[in-house]
């Protein structure tokens, strides 16, 4: 019997050595392919496009003005780099550009969020006789929810949060 232990012992030893020497691999993988000075660009790229949003882009895309309350927001940095707590989900702002319309393309096709809460893009539906209601939609089902019916009460909903 105390041989079957040791034996055990020693394979679950293996099997969790092998583990690791994997986790560190990959960890050491991955600094190589992303080392600090990518990251960092990679950050201040993103944050350059949040503060120079392409409104002719946006205003064709939703088929309508452009709500003054959306181009306040994008022209107020520290807000613009703030992340949120609503719900039990974080909420951050996205580039409003045709890189961004790329980068929900997986998600949903023909939206532009202005917004992501975990990965999931909260956005203003296209269309001149759409309303400014703020929906996302989530990439775990493909399910739509509406979040607020309008981006005046979405903001200060986020601002209540904070």
């Amino acid at each position: 019997m105390g041989i079957a232990f040791a034996m055990l012992g020693v394979f679950f030893g293996v099997a969790i050595a092998i583990l690791l020497l994997k986790d560190l691999a990959s960890r050491a993988i991955r600094r190589i392919r992303n080392p600090p000075a990518k990251l960092e660009a990679a950050r201040r790229q993103y944050e350059a496009r949040l503060l120079k949003p392409d409104w002719a882009f946006y205003e064709e895309h939703l088929g309508r003005p452009v709500p003054q309350v959306v181009v306040k927001l994008f022209s107020d940095a520290e807000r613009l780099f703030h992340t949120y707590r609503f719900g039990d989900n974080f909420v951050q702002f996205a580039p409003l550009d045709a890189e961004g319309m790329a980068e929900a393309e997986w998600i949903l096709p023909g939206i532009v969020p202005f917004a992501n809460s975990n990965g999931d893009p909260i956005y203003l539906r296209p269309g001149a006789s759409e309303e400014n209601i703020v929906h996302i939609t989530y990439h775990d089902g493909g399910d739509t929810d509406e979040l607020a019916p309008s981006v005046e009460q979405f903001l200060a909903q986020l601002q209540h949060a904070a």
